[in-house]
């Protein structure tokens, strides 16, 4: 499942940009904010795998940019410094800026068709998020802070009134978080969640029995079943991705 953040001040603009995602991908998951300071703390509590952002979100201030600004923002972190970012605007100057500082994947003039709106978004989606060795996820338990990198999370799962990370390299036990804590802070494009209590990192899948409705890790992570409610998500997920 895909994560989307449209920042975007016009409320209409944003149910319109909103309704192109799910047009293309009816299980993505969209967030939308008007204000620069609200993105910001979005981005940093949660991982989003596409952003569309309109340039201009105070337009009581002439040279309002503040779009860019946040775009800023999402490149000096991490996890977002290749993130698939749509800009609009009605503003032509900044364009050239956007695409060769910030690295923009598509520029979108106001006004825009939105078939043209679509066939973009569409394209972005399809862009695989990376997840580099450096990237980590930080848990905390019993008030220590525990570093763990994305990318060697097998599965997290809920048992007994705690939530389990498993790693290629053991396990930990997190009391205060629940699963859909962490699920917030992993990419949805190598992560879903295949039944209430846990979710899974596609890299470690050995294969899916559907008679069984099962998925299987490979090597010994063992298998969880998909749970009812979520058995055309997950095949969706698996048939896509």
């Amino acid at each position: 499942m895909k994560r989307v953040l449209i920042l975007e001040d016009n409320t209409v603009a944003a149910y319109s940009l909103e309704k192109a995602v799910k047009n293309m991908d009816l299980n993505a998951e969209v967030t939308c904010v008007t204000q620069y300071v609200d993105a910001c703390m979005m981005v940093t509590d949660r991982f989003f795998d596409l952003f569309i952002v309109d340039i201009i979100l105070d337009k009581s201030y002439v040279h309002d940019t503040s779009g860019l600004e946040f775009i800023s923002f999402l490149r000096n972190m991490k996890r977002y410094e290749f993130a698939p970012v749509i800009i609009t605007t009605s503003l032509d100057s900044p364009k050239m800026f956007a695409y060769d500082e910030l690295h923009c994947y598509q520029y979108l003039e106001k006004p825009y068709a939105i078939k043209d709106v679509e066939q973009v978004i569409e394209k972005a989606l399809k862009v695989p998020q990376r997840m580099d060795e450096d990237n980590y996820i930080y848990l905390k338990n019993e008030g220590c802070v525990w570093p763990q990198r994305i990318n060697e999370i097998v599965y997290v799962y809920y048992k007994d009134r705690k939530v389990i990370v498993k790693s290629v390299d053991g396990i930990n036990s997190f009391f205060y978080k629940s699963v859909s804590d962490i699920k917030n802070h992993l990419p949805g494009s190598h992560f879903f969640q295949c039944n209430r209590n846990t979710i899974i990192n596609k890299r470690y899948i050995h294969k899916v029995d559907v008679i069984r409705n099962k998925i299987i890790l490979k090597s010994e992570y063992g298998s969880f079943e998909i749970g009812r409610t979520f058995r055309k998500k997950v095949y969706e997920e698996l048939t896509n991705g």
